[in-house]
């Protein structure tokens, strides 16, 4: 497994929770502070064609100046039987210490998405409630007090509960909270 963009702590919350612990699984990021298993760009790597089972590509793609290249070497690299796993952030806030670039809807993913893989499918990260409660959620990390806090907090997990307890994931929704995409050659 190949996690392009990846960081030592995605490493760890996907290799304690997620991946099994038989599977080699690498991270590759040419930021050093990251402290990547390879430091390099996804767009050019050293894998020979057709070498991995997995390639995911996490909250990486709003960053980048060009999509297209790091998922046209992640369909070279990954395995003709292989998965390639991305994510696209929507209604999502913005972090401090890296510029969007690329905010994606349905439409725009599945155009470029069906112009490089021949199975493409789209999985909304939520709906209108699930929304709402992140933004509550991250609200209520600005709030002083901790009881309205806590308050926010409780009713964040509510929506975003219910949500996922409704919500049909694989069909396009109004409002998400982003996208995952199951990409294969």
């Amino acid at each position: 497994i190949l996690d392009i963009g990846g960081t030592i702590k995605t490493k760890k919350i996907l290799t304690n929770h997620i991946i099994n612990k038989e599977s080699i699984f690498e991270n590759l990021n040419p930021d050093k502070k990251n402290k990547p298993d390879i430091v390099a760009y996804g767009e050019k790597t050293k894998f020979k064609n057709n070498a991995l089972d997995v390639v995911t590509v996490i909250e990486v793609l709003q960053y980048v100046n060009e999509i297209k290249p790091i998922l046209q070497e992640a369909k070279r690299i990954v395995k003709k039987k292989g998965l390639v796993i991305a994510t696209f952030p929507f209604l999502y806030p913005e972090l401090d210490d890296y510029v969007d670039r690329n905010r994606l809807t349905f439409k725009q993913i599945n155009l470029i998405l069906r112009e490089i893989f021949n199975k493409v499918k789209v999985h909304n990260c939520g709906g209108i409630l699930g929304t709402i409660g992140m933004m509550i959620q991250l609200r209520s990390l600005k709030i002083n007090n901790k009881f309205y806090s806590r308050l926010l907090n409780l009713f964040s997990y509510i929506l975003c509960y219910t949500d996922f307890k409704f919500n049909n994931f694989n069909k396009k929704n109004i409002f998400t909270n982003g996208y995952i995409v199951i990409l294969k050659k």
